[in-house]
């Protein structure tokens, strides 16, 4: 399964970009916008890419995603994944090279836009995953890269997609 990868720009480092519209406000009104950087970790064992379900408010809630999330001030993005892998799934990841590069723009209401920018890095754990230890994630498991559960993240079918 590839999912949808529309719009995605492609190199030897994978896919680097989507192009898209950015939206405008109703009315010609100002619209507050903002950027929100986020490294994700994009793990593989034997055929299956280890997620998690979302629960937090967001553009990932009530959807399976790979685990990650946005970066601290002043955080080395792998620093970022090797901190979110392990607040989410319990596991130590060793994080590998930068695989692609997702974005898109998303409403949060009330006139607020937000640009996400997800890294996506190859990691690898080691052991089987545990409860969260965070609020915003209420399950994680490994699925097969060939029937992903119903709900996943755009940016999770695209890790789905890589040739690793």
């Amino acid at each position: 399964m590839t999912g949808d990868l529309t719009g995605c720009i492609m190199s030897s480092h994978g896919v680097v970009g989507r192009e898209h519209h950015h939206p405008r406000g109703r009315y010609g009104r100002r619209v507050s916008r903002s950027t929100r950087v986020s490294a994700y970790g994009v793990c593989r064992r034997a055929g299956a890419l280890l997620l998690v379900h979302q629960v937090a408010p967001g553009p990932a809630a009530g959807l399976w995603t790979l685990p990650g999330g946005g970066l601290e001030f002043g955080e080395h993005p792998g620093d970022a994944v090797i901190r979110e892998v392990r607040e989410e799934t319990g596991l130590v990841a060793r994080v590998g090279r930068l695989l692609a590069v997702h974005d898109d723009v998303y409403d949060l209401g009330d006139g607020v836009q937000r640009h996400g920018v997800r890294l996506l890095f190859s990691a690898s754990v080691d052991g089987d995953p545990v409860p969260a230890q965070v609020e915003e994630v209420d399950q994680v498991a490994w699925h097969q890269v060939g029937s992903l559960p119903a709900g996943v993240t755009a940016w999770a079918r695209l890790a789905a997609a890589l040739e690793l």
